[in-house]
């Protein structure tokens, strides 16, 4: 599947739609949002394909509602520069701590 199923974010209290973006509440009557998704295309999204996704939350992109251009993902694999693994001898030298 190329695009998620979302298609609005919903208000759960009056029904409201608002388009999919950083948006926490309903401006008409302030109750909180969901994302409204495409039935048809919603039927589409099968566990496999979920499964046979990469091992990070983007497996789960078809359902999402941001994040459907792979070249702007953000995500913290081994695989990725941002990945950066604590050590105690690191956690050491970071905190001025000396052992012995």
């Amino acid at each position: 599947m190329s695009a998620s199923a979302a298609r609005c974010l919903v208000c759960r209290n009056c029904g409201t739609e608002a388009p999919l973006r950083a948006q926490h509440a309903c401006y008409e009557c302030f109750g909180p949002l969901e994302v409204g998704y495409d039935a048809a295309q919603l039927a589409g999204v099968t566990r496999a394909a979920i499964e046979a996704g990469p091992p990070n939350m983007w497996r789960y992109a078809d359902l999402l509602p941001v994040g459907q251009d792979p070249a702007t993902r953000v995500s913290l694999t081994r695989d990725s520069p941002h990945w950066y693994r604590r050590t105690p001898s690191r956690t050491r030298s970071a905190s001025g701590l000396r052992c012995g």
